[in-house]
């Protein structure tokens, strides 16, 4: 979903955790630094205030999204009602996602 709303070059990854904040920010910009980027050539977008100022001390550019309209498009939310079978789902995500989703 993030890749249909936001267009252009996304990279989303998972990283374990780490027993301190900078060994987990060295793992983010040797993550970047793979992909052929500088962590200032990258732009993150995220709302956990911990994650971006971790983030922002290793040189990379951290925007806060916020969150709009939370009750009804939190992600926890939209996937507990396709497990369901429940059809709701669909108000909440862009027409794009519903025709991936099916």
């Amino acid at each position: 979903m993030v890749r249909v709303v936001v267009g252009g070059e996304v990279m989303i990854v998972g990283i374990e955790d780490y027993q301190t904040d900078s060994e987990w920010a060295e793992k983010v910009v040797e993550i970047v630094e793979s992909e052929g980027c500088e962590p200032h050539e990258v732009v993150v977008v995220g709302n956990n205030s911990w994650t971006n100022e971790v983030l922002e001390e290793v040189g990379m550019q951290v925007l806060e999204s916020g969150l709009h309209n939370r009750d009804e498009l939190e992600g926890v939310k939209i996937r507990e009602m396709l497990r369901a079978g429940q059809t709701g789902w669909r108000e909440r995500v862009p027409e794009e996602m519903i025709e991936m989703i099916g």
